[in-house]
């Protein structure tokens, strides 16, 4: 059997797609070379989407390939809509990655688009999705079964970025995209509370989002968030894009990570942080709260400031027991090769 694995995206999906191709290699070592690269759509360039479906088709027929893997799916939608056309046009099997069956607050979109998205979604052969949540949401929308894949050990990221043993918690980082989900309204009462515990905080991430996102009062919000932590003496704020070299560095120097999402279904600044062996902070919203809760990765809160400053407490007051058991997930759950193993179970389904 030869797979074809595909993903058009840039930015963490892209990251994600670097990474699920090294487990695919795994499962499936004679597997043609894969098509990994940003692919950004504009009026303009949407002439050539007909070319690059060609170009696909024609890659199928080349290498005989049996199989279409799509890791990216509706984070690219233009993408998406090509690669399941140049699997139609070949007849052979579209395998997609849902990352959010349910789509988060985070994410603006048009009733137009949601339904192309849905109807992308309901004609692929098989579906995968990272826990059980969104495998729920799944058999509601569609009336059937998605496969369960757990997140990837995202360590193509991080690359030789060495594990530090920790022993206190003295900095806790908040890494990501600057989205309405993130909870980012509770920082600046958070950021208070630890700075009476002598502990600092770390917001890194860009606030360039989606045009959706751009033209509701967002920005607005986000820039007031922002101006209040940036005056706070133990708050440091990168308000950026973050290559792959600094991510590596700031988790690394982070001795747990803060995840206080208003709603999610699950999340690869988890598994970044499980591939670093940090320990999280974290609201309990979609599968990655049932992840922390089962593999023992950090302490869950309700979504409020002061919640996630006492679970904060918790965490640094019986901090020696979390490394261990968060190393154990990376190494045993989300390494290449159990994912590679369970990725080959799922297409041999």
């Amino acid at each position: 059997m030869r797979v074809l694995h595909i993903n058009l995206s840039g930015g963490g999906i892209g990251v994600y797609g670097r990474a699920f191709d090294i487990a695919l290699q795994i499962g499936f070592p004679s597997h043609p070379t894969s098509i990994l690269r940003e692919v950004k759509f504009s009026l303009w360039s949407a002439i050539t989407l007909p070319l690059l479906c060609v170009h696909i088709a024609a890659y199928i027929k080349l290498n005989r390939v049996n199989i279409i893997v799509d890791s990216c799916g509706k984070c690219n939608l233009p993408a998406q809509i090509v690669i399941r056309l140049a699997a139609f046009f070949t007849r052979i099997r579209y395998v997609c990655v849902v990352h959010d069956p349910s789509p988060h607050s985070g994410v603006a979109s048009s009733k137009i688009k949601k339904q192309i998205e849905r109807t992308l979604e309901r004609s692929a052969h098989q579906l995968i999705v990272h826990g059980e949540i969104g495998a729920r949401q799944i058999r509601v929308a569609f009336n059937r079964i998605a496969e369960i894949l757990p997140h990837i050990n995202l360590q193509s990221l991080v690359g030789d970025a060495s594990y530090r043993e920790r022993t206190e918690m003295k900095n806790v980082l908040f890494f990501g995209a600057l989205r309405p989900n993130k909870g980012l309204e509770l920082l600046p009462e958070y950021a208070l509370l630890l700075k009476g515990r002598g502990i600092n905080l770390t917001v890194a991430g860009s606030s360039s989002l989606s045009k959706d996102i751009m033209k509701t009062s967002w920005p607005k919000v986000l820039k007031c968030i922002l101006g209040k932590l940036k005056k706070m003496p133990n708050v440091a704020v990168l308000e950026r894009y973050i290559d792959d070299d600094e991510v590596a560095r700031l988790i690394k120097n982070a001795d747990a990570v803060l995840l206080p999402y208003k709603d999610a279904t699950q999340s690869g600044v988890l598994a970044l942080a499980a591939t670093m062996c940090v320990p999280v902070v974290a609201t309990n919203v979609g599968d990655m709260g049932l992840s922390i809760k089962r593999y023992n990765l950090g302490v869950l809160s309700e979504y409020s400031a002061q919640k996630l400053f006492d679970a904060t407490v918790e965490l640094s007051e019986s901090y020696s027991s979390y490394p261990e058991s968060v190393k154990l997930y990376n190494n045993n759950v989300i390494s290449n090769e159990s994912v590679g193993k369970r990725l080959k179970e799922i297409i041999y389904a």
